[in-house]
Formats: structure tokens, C-alpha cells, sequence
């Protein structure tokens, strides 16, 4: 049985893009919603889920985007990039990730952008575990306003 999070954050970044950044690992009690469909555009959390996912989940990723991640709010500094799937997760507090309690901010991101990300990881994830955690709702929403 997969435990999931005390807090989970649901952002739209395309028209049919999803990522979920989720905390914790018994319950989700809550998620904000972002809208953005500029490739590149950054997305802060500082204000909402600073430092606090554990994992991310994402679905419909455009081909050849990839989601990068950041330990600074203005998408700087540390980061690591998903892989090329369309579909995927990654573990933050996983040690081939290193990014443990410290993402602050995420864009989508595609090779041949100007701003290469720090660490590209590579690996598959298994459908079921996707859906695993997408089929979790949460119990109430933080509104969007909070992150900036």
C-alpha cells in the first residue's frame, strides 16, 4: 500500500498539464491550483509550500518538456529536471534527487532553453503508482492567492 501526504499542492501548468506537489505521508488534507501555460514561466511556492514537497506527480507533460525544480523561489540556484515522460513522479528526499525539504519553486522546461537545470534525473515510473497517487483527493483547497 502507497502512504500519501499530509499536504498536497495541484498546479496546472498547460492546458491539460497537471502537477501535484505532495507532503507528508499518511493523508492529503489539502491542494492550490495554479493555471500557466507559458513554457518556462516560473512558478513560485515560497509563500504557500516553501521547502516542504516530498514528492511531485505530473501528467500530459507536452513532448519533450520536462519539469525542473528549484531550491530558490525566483527559479535560480539548485535544481533537478524530470525525465522527458509525459506521465511520472519524482521523490525529492531520494538520494540520486538531493533536493530533500528544499524545493521553493518549478517551471516547465524544454532542451535548448538558455537556463539548463543543475541535475537531469533518470528513471521510469510505473503507470500504477501514478495513478496510485493522483486517485487521492484532498479535503479542502489552499487558495491559489497564497502562492506567489
Amino acid at each position: 500500500m502507497f502512504f500519501l501526504a499530509a499536504v498536497m499542492l495541484t498546479v496546472a501548468v498547460c492546458e491539460s498539464t497537471e502537477v501535484w506537489l505532495i507532503d507528508g505521508a499518511v493523508t492529503i488534507h489539502s491542494a492550490v491550483i495554479f493555471n500557466s501555460t507559458k513554457l518556462g514561466a516560473c512558478i513560485s511556492i515560497k509563500t504557500c509550500f516553501n521547502d516542504r514537497a516530498h514528492w511531485a506527480v505530473w501528467t500530459d507533460l507536452e513532448e519533450g518538456e520536462q519539469l525542473v525544480f528549484y531550491d530558490d523561489a525566483s527559479c535560480t540556484g539548485k535544481s533537478v529536471a524530470t525525465p522527458t515522460a509525459p506521465n511520472g513522479n519524482i521523490n525529492f528526499f531520494d538520494q540520486n534527487v538531493g533536493m530533500a525539504g528544499e524545493v521553493s519553486a518549478f517551471k516547465t522546461w524544454k532542451e535548448g532553453m538558455l537556463d539548463s537545470p543543475t541535475k537531469i534525473v533518470g528513471f521510469s515510473t510505473p503507470e500504477d503508482t501514478i495513478d496510485e497517487l493522483l486517485s487521492v483527493k484532498p479535503e479542502s483547497l489552499i487558495a491559489n492567492s497564497e502562492c506567489k
